[in-house]
């Protein structure tokens, strides 16, 4: 096992009540805000925070991929309707390009998402491999990129010393500060997220409390009668 898989940690987190902070910084209280960070969430042992939950990884591709599906069939519809064909011609024209957004997009992302993690991943690695065999090298550049941030070297080399006592975290912080990259997530799935997201598409255009009520209207209409000019 090597340095940096063998420095692995057990979760953990600051400890205060999340919710409370973000009240007291929606109301700017001060007072407030410092009793949730010297307080422990509800229920939890003040190791783990939650921020925005599980969904939050998805707001990207919903957005994204929810727009493209509702514009291009309600265009669809509207001009299969304004041609003047026959409803249920405009229904299954309708429906296969709802099916085909839904299957584009649910695809699309998976593949991005798994080329960008495979990607992310051989960088970790050969950074994992150059930390373990050649710290004092890794250790540099951090000082040095330290140093461009307007930290002086003597404090920089605490700090990248200190924090070179903790190969993962030094490792993730090495990603985030010299690459850019967040270190990746061995629990991500990305053929998880392309399987919400191309629902997505569906749920927004069936007839549902969350339905686009543009394209439900058209599709109703389309069902029942042809618009008039």
């Amino acid at each position: 096992m090597s340095g940096y898989e063998a420095a692995t940690t057990s979760p953990a987190g600051p400890s205060r009540d999340l919710e409370l902070a973000k009240k007291a910084y929606k109301d700017g209280d001060l007072t407030a805000s410092k009793a949730a960070h010297e307080a422990k969430s509800k229920g939890t042992t003040g190791t783990e925070e939650e921020h925005a939950g599980e969904g939050s990884e998805y707001i990207k591709s919903l957005v994204f991929g929810g727009l493209d599906g509702i514009i291009t069939t309600f265009a669809i519809v509207c001009a299969a309707v304004g041609a003047g064909l026959g409803n249920k011609t405009v229904i299954v024209m309708g429906l296969a390009n709802l099916v085909a957004d839904a299957i584009s997009m649910g695809l699309g992302d998976a593949l991005s998402e798994k080329a960008e993690y495979d990607y992310v991943k051989r960088e970790y690695d050969r950074e994992a491999w150059e930390l373990e065999n050649h710290p004092e090298g890794e250790k540099t550049e951090m000082v040095e990129l330290y140093e461009e941030q307007g930290v002086p070297k003597e404090d920089a080399e605490i700090i990248i010393n200190t924090m070179a006592k903790y190969p993962e975290l030094f490792l993730k912080h090495m990603m985030n500060l010299e690459l850019e990259m967040m270190a990746p997530d061995p629990d991500d799935n990305p053929w998880k997220k392309g399987a919400v997201v191309s629902t997505y598409p569906l749920d927004r255009h069936i007839d549902t409390p969350t339905a686009t009520p543009a394209t439900t209207c058209v599709l109703r209409a389309a069902c029942c009668e042809r618009f008039v000019p």
